[in-house]
């Protein structure tokens, strides 16, 4: 359980660091996807660009700032103002292994991340977020953690696909 945890939300910091950058190259909103199961790239190629700078601008800062939503247990100041939290705790092992020492957190109501992370107030956002169309217009998402009501996206499509064959 634990190590999938680890897998899913090192896919999810790898998609959530682009989210910044859910424009195409000339400056529109890229179009979403419209089974919302995946990122709303131009190309796979895009994102690599875009994923590998927002990593190294990190990596030579030596920080990343992140929004997270204000949500115990997920992301909360301990009373002498500590920012922890199992999304808190978790991003940042995984940031350190890719060699950003530093982890500027930001709380902020859950409405807020995606409006904050377009106005470049956070690097990325970490958050439990439904995918929906709208949403893809905005930025781009990794695959799934968890869904709610049994199988996700992914599944039902792999499923009707091999009902076809």
């Amino acid at each position: 359980m634990l190590r999938k945890k680890w897998s899913m939300l090192v896919l999810l910091l790898a998609a959530v660091v682009s989210a910044g950058c859910g424009k195409n190259g000339d400056g529109n909103a890229a179009p979403g996807n419209a089974s919302g199961s995946a990122a709303n790239e131009g190309t796979a190629e895009q994102t690599a660009v875009v994923d590998s700078k927002t990593l190294k601008a990190a990596q030579e800062k030596g920080y990343i700032t992140i929004g997270f939503a204000n949500e115990k247990p997920y992301a909360y100041k301990e009373a002498d103002g500590t920012l922890t939290g199992e999304a808190v705790e978790i991003t940042k092992v995984i940031l350190k292994r890719l060699g950003v020492d530093e982890v500027r957190g930001e709380l902020t109501e859950f409405g807020s991340l995606i409006g904050g992370l377009q106005a470049k107030r956070f690097d990325m956002i970490t958050a439990g977020m439904f995918i929906n169309p709208e949403r893809c217009q905005a930025v781009l998402f990794a695959n799934p953690e968890y869904s709610i009501g049994g199988r996700d996206r992914r599944q039902e499509r792999e499923s009707a696909q091999s009902q076809e064959l």
